[in-house]
């Protein structure tokens, strides 16, 4: 499905290419019960496709060795089964994947996100408390969270 070949060359669809290209790349999307797949919705198409540790398995050894950090904000992707997406994709060379290990509630997983773009986006300028909490920041605002009642 991920994998066309084209004149004899080999070529990966445009999701593959993005993340193997990508030094971050975060999917906020939903997740199979066995951890082993997402769903994608192709912006061309209203029929959304999987992308799946099977897909990730058939890549080239090293395939994604550029990815610093891939972080799977769905429930379930971050299950550590030998057929889990999350393995597929550090066994493939992405150096870090995160997930969640079961239902990824919006709100834990926006926060999440928004503290770790956060830090991502100036390390050098922000430190994390045990509980992930940005404790030092200077001159960054850009990602904000509200919290609204009734939400």
């Amino acid at each position: 499905m991920y994998k066309v070949v084209e004149d004899g060359a080999v070529l990966y669809r445009p999701v593959i290419e993005l993340l193997r290209r990508s030094k971050y790349a975060v999917f906020y999307t939903h997740g199979s019960e066995n951890g082993n797949s997402i769903l994608l919705t192709p912006q061309n198409s209203s029929e959304p496709i999987r992308l799946t540790a099977d897909d990730i398995n058939q890549l080239p050894d090293g395939y994604l060795k550029d990815c610093e950090l891939i972080i799977l904000l769905s429930c379930d992707a971050g299950k550590a089964s030998d057929d889990g997406l999350a393995i597929a994709l550090y066994a493939c060379g992405a150096q870090n994947v995160i997930g969640f290990t079961n239902e990824a509630d919006i709100k834990d997983a926006t926060a999440f996100t928004c503290t770790m773009m956060n830090f991502l986006a100036h390390n050098d300028n922000a430190d994390l408390d045990a509980n992930g909490q940005v404790t030092r920041q200077t001159g960054y605002t850009g990602c904000r969270q509200e919290h609204r009642s009734g939400a």
